[in-house]
């Protein structure tokens, strides 16, 4: 395995990457025809840098090199980490990935397939992106974030302060004046101000979700494989899961043979666990692995490297 640096060209400004290859053999004893073409692009999902939360992208990549065979770009937005220009917003890092992309198949010219692999906030520009560009073969993606504020109050009425009510030391602080319900209080009123004052503080979605709706489009659009993970112990993803299930839409992808979910009981919201990392990583390079011998999603040629706007 080696690593080395490379500068993507995005709206005139300088972004920052690091490739991780894995070892070759001779290129006079080498098999081209055996050498994989597909790579992993990890995208951040927040105001982060290309590393990824407790180094989850340094840590993938590497064990993807050694154990998958499979090289892999991780990259820092414009405006973030060693970049130039100004950050975008996450909704708006299309042009961002499109480089990468660019970018990573110019250093790695064997390179026709990628999966596009992201965390949280990376998700709805990942699907939206997914679709439009024929080299994405795959996208996995992550407790994916969907959150408004009414999805936010429900998913904490729901899977917090009800699941608090059962629990023995939520009344013994409460009793003796210990317990936090400040929040929970406003929470309420502001359930029960959307529903006119009547009773049903939990209640059913009450506005538009267009995160949501961006994934669902674009995975709905996209014919490559899907690996949808979602942890455990993780507000985020339990929010997700009460969007989707509640559409007609998530329903219908969820049951397709090209999406696979993964459920990580033990994970928190970064896999920042060494458990919830090595259950992460072994099946991500069991998934890249059965990828890398699906040639059925074949890309447009590569475009040449630009400075994309």
């Amino acid at each position: 395995m080696s690593e080395r640096a490379i500068i993507l060209a995005c709206a005139g400004a300088r972004m920052v990457g690091v490739i991780t290859d894995p070892d070759r053999e001779p290129a006079d004893a080498f098999d081209r025809a055996r050498e994989p073409d597909l790579g992993v692009l990890f995208v951040v999902g927040g105001p982060q840098y290309r590393v990824g939360s407790h180094r989850l992208h340094v840590d993938l990549a590497r064990r993807l090199a050694a154990e998958a065979g499979v090289a892999s770009l991780r990259f820092d937005h414009r405006g973030l980490g060693d970049s130039e220009g100004e950050h975008p917003g996450l909704e708006r890092i299309g042009p961002d990935i499109g480089a990468a992309l660019d970018g990573f198949q110019a250093a790695c010219p064997g390179l026709r397939r990628v999966v596009l692999f992201g965390l949280c906030g990376a998700v709805p520009p990942i699907c939206a992106l997914a679709a439009a560009d024929r080299r994405v073969a795959g996208v996995v993606i992550l407790n994916p974030w969907v959150r408004v504020e009414d999805s936010h109050d429900r998913v904490m009425l729901r899977r917090y302060y009800l699941a608090r009510l059962g629990q023995r030391d939520f009344w013994a602080n409460l009793l003796r004046g210990r317990a936090q319900i400040g929040d929970f209080a406003r929470l309420i009123g502001r359930r029960l101000r959307a529903f006119g004052g009547r009773p049903g503080a939990v209640g059913p979605a009450l506005s538009p979700n267009p995160l949501l709706d961006t994934i669902l489009k674009g995975l709905r659009a996209f014919d490559g494989r899907v690996l949808l993970v979602i942890s455990g112990r993780d507000l985020t993803a339990d929010e997700f899961r009460q969007e989707a299930e509640a559409t007609d839409a998530w329903g219908d992808l969820s049951r397709r043979s090209r999406v696979e979910c993964l459920e990580l009981p033990a994970a928190d919201h970064t896999f920042s666990t060494g458990g919830a990392t090595d259950a992460l990583a072994a099946r991500l390079i069991a998934w890249v692995d059965a990828l890398t011998g699906d040639r059925a999603v074949r890309p447009r040629p590569m475009p040449a490297q630009a400075d994309r706007g």
